[in-house]
């Protein structure tokens, strides 16, 4: 049977990603490409009621439920107003910042960071992993990215390690 772990996966993808990026100058280009792409998964999640690690939210409170329902109708777990949401997309409370070097997305809701850092409740990471970490989608949507940037040395690389990555090594 195949083992694979993701912990070892991940840190090898981000270790890639800040290798390649040391070697580009200017990682804006690939920053904004990357952005619209975090928005639609982090929605994608939302919606489907799931965690950016693909696992089904902790059910509400059966209080909480019945107010929510009372209040905003059937909706999943983290819309209830839909501001967080809107948020997501780009709306209202959204802010980024895009340099050469560096990507600042960020919601400035006062409660955005209560289901993320389970301030109060159950986590509902909607934004990182557990750990803190951005996913391997999000590391692979960036490495893609820069994929017009690499010179033929770290192509090599990337491409040598996507193999390593798919045998599970």
């Amino acid at each position: 049977m195949t083992e694979f772990n993701v912990q070892t996966n991940l840190l090898r993808v981000q270790q890639n990603f800040i290798r390649w990026s040391e070697k580009i100058e200017d990682l804006s280009p690939a920053f904004e490409m990357f952005i619209p792409q975090f928005q639609k998964s982090r929605e994608g999640w939302i919606l489907a009621g799931r965690n950016v690690e693909g696992k089904q939210h902790p059910a509400l409170t059966e209080r909480y439920a019945v107010r929510k329902q009372q209040l905003y109708g059937n909706r999943p777990i983290l819309v209830a107003s839909g501001k967080l949401l809107g948020a997501i997309r780009g709306g209202s409370g959204w802010k980024q910042r895009v340099t050469k070097k560096s990507l600042t997305m960020e919601i400035d809701l006062p409660y955005a960071s209560y289901p993320q850092d389970m301030t109060r409740g159950k986590q509902r990471n909607y934004w990182l992993t557990k750990n803190g970490t951005l996913t391997m989608m999000d590391y692979a949507q960036l490495i893609q990215a820069l994929e017009g940037s690499i010179d033929i040395q770290t192509e090599a690389i990337l491409n040598k390690s996507i193999i390593d990555l798919a045998r599970g090594l």
